[in-house]
């Protein structure tokens, strides 16, 4: 049968090229399939080191608190500190906006007055201008 097949392509050329294409298309994808499983075994291991890793690190922030207390406690009264501190200053940058709003309000009041009070003037010295004695 394999003879039989082997002389049919030496007679008809067009078939053997579409089997040797054929035949290059099956080992590029051979190779690309080998590519995929490579970097997906690779990610899986880098996946697992990162589970060991936030394991260990777990692990040894449970054994620092309990073999160093104090010192727990005062990182973790710090980080309280800091968020404390956050917030502090959080609403002292919304009074601070809400004071500089304030005091364009207050500007342009006396910038209001001023214009009025102008205005005043200039009427008031009309009309005394007019009555002197």
């Amino acid at each position: 049968m394999l003879m039989k097949k082997i002389h049919s392509l030496k007679e008809n050329p067009k078939e053997a090229d579409a089997l040797t294409r054929a035949q290059a298309e099956v080992e590029e994808t051979k190779v690309i399939l080998h590519n995929t499983m490579e970097s997906l075994l690779q990610r899986g291991e880098k996946l697992d080191d990162l589970v060991q890793r936030s394991e260990h690190l777990g692990d040894t922030s449970k054994a620092f608190y309990k073999t160093n207390p104090k010192e727990a406690d005062a990182l973790t009264r710090a980080q309280a500190e800091v968020e404390e501190t956050k917030v502090i200053l959080h609403n002292t940058m919304e009074s601070l906006l809400q004071r500089g709003e304030k005091l364009d309000d207050l500007v342009q009041r006396s910038e209001h007055l001023g214009d009025t009070s102008k205005a005043f003037y200039k009427t008031a010295r009309k009309h005394n201008s007019c009555c002197k004695m």
